[in-house]
């Protein structure tokens, strides 16, 4: 993990005052803090862009389905033929089929979200690995000492 190859690295060294040595264990604890709590605020901001998705999508269905309630019951009456709906009917359906892979999508996210929340180091070590120019904006273990007035 990110925060205990720092301070692993840290004690590696020769000569580290023991108030440096303290602060250093306290380390990962707060990193686990700070990365949890943008985690939560991530994944919040992405919970409510799912739900506007989902609420789209569900007046979506229900128009849909209305739709072909009201093609069939016409076609039944005989008001209109299955030919003249046919078109009409295979846009709804594919419609309906575009939410189906959205809603599974949603369910994805919502699986990821999950395994973000159970382990947001975990998620920001991959996160960090795989946009390594943005590693600079993760917290570290020297800026950590330095604002507790410490240094190696």
């Amino acid at each position: 993990m990110y925060a205990d190859d720092q301070v692993a690295e840290l004690m590696s060294l020769p000569n580290i005052p023991t108030n440096v040595i303290e602060a250093a264990k306290q380390f990962p604890d707060h990193v686990k803090r700070i990365e949890k709590s943008k985690a939560q605020e991530r994944i919040a901001n992405r919970r409510a862009v799912d739900r506007d998705k989902l609420v789209k999508a569900s007046k979506s269905v229900d128009q849909d389905h209305r739709r072909l309630e009201e093609l069939s019951a016409l076609v039944e009456s005989g008001k209109k033929t299955s030919a003249t709906v046919i078109d009409e009917v295979q846009k709804i359906e594919s419609r309906l089929q575009a939410a189906q892979r959205q809603h599974a999508a949603l369910e994805t996210s919502e699986a990821q979200y999950a395994a973000i929340e159970a382990d947001p180091v975990a998620y920001f070590d991959q996160f960090y690995s795989t946009y390594p120019g943005l590693r600079d904006r993760r917290v570290n273990l020297r800026d950590y000492l330095a604002e507790r007035g410490l240094s190696r």
